[in-house]
């Protein structure tokens, strides 16, 4: 059994989601402000992640032969956009919302 890989893909999406949860359920903010920090932490994150992955394939030659999971070495650079993206939103928050 890949315990290993199984952990990896979920600790990716707790460590994703977490400022999500964390935005949604904050108390520096309320209403319509909550729900504009909520759709940005997730939609700007997945839009890099796609820009990274679009440039990553066209960038790598390696990526035509052997598949797309190889991506000359430039595959980890996909989810730690994603989620330094969501992490630097969620603190882009924190600091503008300060008590």
């Amino acid at each position: 059994m890949r315990t290993g890989l199984l952990v990896g893909f979920l600790i990716k999406y707790i460590l994703v989601f977490l400022p999500v949860v964390l935005i949604l359920f904050s108390s520096l903010v309320s209403g319509i402000t909550k729900v504009k920090w909520f759709i940005a932490v997730l939609l700007i994150p997945l839009i890099l992640r796609e820009i990274t992955y679009a440039i990553v394939v066209t960038q790598s030659n390696v990526a035509i032969i052997n598949g797309p999971i190889v991506l000359g070495g430039w595959a980890p650079a996909i989810p730690l956009i994603w989620c330094l993206s969501t992490w630097g939103i969620y603190w882009y928050f924190k600091k503008s919302y300060k008590r």
